[in-house]
């Protein structure tokens, strides 16, 4: 699919050109994509790329590294404030929770660590949508599931919970949560779900 680039902030489409005509791949990614697919104005842009942090910064002036650990950059690009980020696989710890990163990774790769199917999209500077899990279906059916098993996935981020509930909340009328992903919010709380 390939998403209509008149909805796209122009300065989006110039970050992207710029990281690609410097040698690297670039793609919007994440909750831009699930707003403009709903017809909604998005509230932030996030761009992947295979780029270290070392090379967005000396592509892009006015920038800064906000996100060492993860290799995350803040640039500013013609009024417009974006975090590019390096593709990456999170690496958990013996609990189950994101610890390090191998950035030696693919655009899927990077796609799979997101939380929500519908954050795990990505587009490229034509337009054109890479949704290897599913997103823009749970989109159009108004459902909420996470990427991989979501007990893992809550495990590695209790906060992802939250998230699940807000984006099914802030994006459907009536969001629609996967047997899975009910399960493992509700087995998140322990003994406490006997109780809901």
């Amino acid at each position: 699919m390939k998403i209509d680039l008149t909805k796209v902030d122009k300065r989006v489409i110039e970050i992207l050109n710029i990281l690609t005509e410097a040698g690297f791949q670039g793609f919007l990614v994440g909750g831009a994509i699930r707003s403009i697919l709903l017809d909604k104005e998005p509230k932030d842009f996030d761009v992947a790329s295979n780029a270290t942090a070392e090379q967005i910064i000396s592509i892009f002036p006015n920038s800064k590294l906000i996100g060492a650990h993860f290799q995350v950059v803040l640039i500013e690009h013609n009024g417009l404030s974006v975090e590019i980020a390096r593709f990456r696989k999170d690496i958990n710890d013996s609990e189950g929770r994101s610890s390090s990163a191998d950035f030696d990774v693919t655009l899927n790769e990077d796609l799979a660590r997101r939380d929500i199917s519908c954050n795990a999209m990505a587009m490229d500077l034509n337009g054109l949508v890479f949704d290897p899990f599913n997103g823009m279906s749970d989109i159009e059916k108004h459902r909420i599931q996470f990427v991989g098993k979501a007990d893992d996935r809550i495990k590695e981020d209790p906060i992802r919970i939250l998230r699940a509930i807000r984006i099914g909340m802030q994006s459907f009328e009536q969001p629609v949560f996967t047997d899975d992903t009910f399960h493992a919010i509700l087995g998140a709380f322990g003994n406490e779900k006997e109780n809901l």
